[in-house]
């Protein structure tokens, strides 16, 4: 089990999937004393997460751990609870993998001295692993992705559309890129980027780019008019002429930190990453990474499950 696979194909940070290594261990020492036999696998556990799980922002990020769990198993078979008894740090990962495991897990049930079927208990840990010598090259070319967010006065998403750099729709994977937006997010954080106030929702535009022409650097950190910047950060990047990030650093940071505390792991996360120089050997561009967040008023349009209309409010 495990590869790669492109959730689409051009954009550096969506390759590269996981393996997950499945470690089964040993039943609990705390069985209960009138069971005979405690819950069992029904079936390859291996099946019940694959790489295309992987949750999409832990990709982009590069985020990778171990993951220790123990499931309550019902009378039928099913998964009750799941707790994390050993954590991979993020609890991203920790989520995911209780989530899944709810879903897809079932057991043939414990049963006591009778036969009877009783509830009982599963533990085990895998790993949320990227692989290690099989990236591909990752094109070396700009990219600007934009989600459009509708967050309540509670800091809730309650409409998401992801476009690219034409503000088109993305079809096929846009409900994976809204998801993205949203997961991993410290506490807060979308409430900071709408700012406080009494509409019920509030439009708000996340940006990333990856450009490679220094000379945008004054239009991309510069204000957009009509928008209220909320959050801004830019890294600038090095690349060797093996195509590796031989240097990362912050250039510029402007409004709500919480973006900071969301990505600040973005350097570290860069060092795995190989880019196409298309077989150059001369100094490398300096691409650079910049996220930002533009705040454009309270919405006054109908919203839909998943997205919104193009009619939006403007800035208080």
């Amino acid at each position: 089990m495990g590869g790669t696979a492109r959730m689409m194909d051009g954009k550096w940070w969506k390759a590269t999937f996981c393996a997950l290594a499945w470690c089964l261990s040993d039943m609990p020492l705390h069985a209960r004393v009138d069971m005979v036999k405690d819950a069992a696998p029904d079936g390859n556990p291996g099946e019940w997460v694959t790489s295309d799980d992987y949750p999409p922002v832990a990709l982009h990020l590069g985020i990778a751990g171990a993951v220790g769990f123990r499931l309550s198993v019902t009378k039928e078979g099913t998964v009750g609870h799941c707790r994390v008894t050993a954590s991979s740090g993020f609890d991203i990962l920790d989520e995911a993998a209780c989530d899944l495991l709810k879903n897809r897990a079932h057991f043939v049930p414990a049963t006591d001295k009778r036969g009877r079927a009783i509830e009982g208990s599963f533990s085990s840990r895998f790993v949320w692993r990227l692989p290690e010598g099989q990236e591909a090259l990752e094109p070396l070319e700009e990219h600007l992705l934009k989600w459009r967010l509708g967050i309540s006065n509670m800091g809730a998403i309650t409409a998401c559309l992801a476009m690219d750099v034409r503000d088109q729709p993305i079809h096929g994977a846009e409900n994976d890129l809204c998801d993205a937006a949203g997961e991993g997010a410290p506490a807060g954080m979308f409430l900071d980027m709408r700012g406080y106030g009494s509409d019920k929702v509030v439009m708000v535009e996340l940006e990333d780019y990856f450009v490679l022409d220094r000379a945008k650097h004054e239009e991309l950190f510069s204000e957009r008019p009509g928008y209220e910047t909320r959050a801004l950060i830019i890294w600038r990047l090095s690349i060797g002429t093996e195509g590796n990030v031989t240097d990362c650093e912050i250039i510029g940071q402007r409004g709500s930190a919480m973006l900071l505390d969301a990505y600040g792991g973005y350097c570290r996360n860069m060092a795995s990453i190989r880019f196409d120089r298309g077989g150059g050997s001369g100094i490398a561009p300096l691409p650079m990474t910049v996220w930002r967040v533009f705040r454009t008023g309270p919405i006054k349009a109908r919203i839909t499950d998943r997205g919104m209309t193009q009619e939006q409010g403007t800035v208080n």
